[in-house]
């Protein structure tokens, strides 16, 4: 049985499990999957998937009581909303 992805702004996140370590991790990778954009590891395993709308992607250990909040879509990629990198090049 495998979770449930998520796809905004043509980045892809991928819930996971680390089983041997009792941790999961949802993954931002770019939209052709070449590149990883950023992970973030949490405590217990998941079987929840994740969910992005308005830029933000949401994650939930099965687990654990917190709800995850990372950047989502535009904002994975370190764009704003304009496409712009904050550093002055376009």
């Amino acid at each position: 049985m495998c979770t449930d992805g998520a796809a905004a702004g043509g980045v892809d996140f991928a819930p996971g499990n680390i089983l041997g370590e009792g941790k999961c991790v949802p993954i931002a990778m770019s939209g052709d999957a070449t590149r990883e954009l950023w992970r973030f590891e949490a405590a217990g395993l998941e079987a929840n998937g994740a969910a992005v709308a308005n830029d933000v992607i949401d994650f939930k250990p099965s687990s654990d009581p917190n709800l995850f909040r990372g950047p989502g879509g535009i904002a994975a990629r370190g764009l704003d909303r304009d496409g712009h990198d904050g550093r002055g090049r376009d």
